[in-house]
């Protein structure tokens, strides 16, 4: 399963931004948000329960 970091990188690639790093939600997972080359914001998320 790949990873908020990985699909971060590939959204950067090609041509979007990150404008919420990845950060812990505890228990949960990880959690980032990007925007698309047109504006668009969506998030990403990781179910990880040892986030921190």
């Amino acid at each position: 399963m790949p990873s908020v970091d990985q699909y971060v990188a590939t959204i950067e690639a090609k041509g979007g931004k990150t404008v919420l790093p990845k950060m812990a939600i505890p228990g949960v997972g990880w959690l980032a948000y990007c925007t698309d080359p047109d504006g668009n914001i969506f998030g990403i998320h990781q179910a990880d329960p040892s986030a921190r």
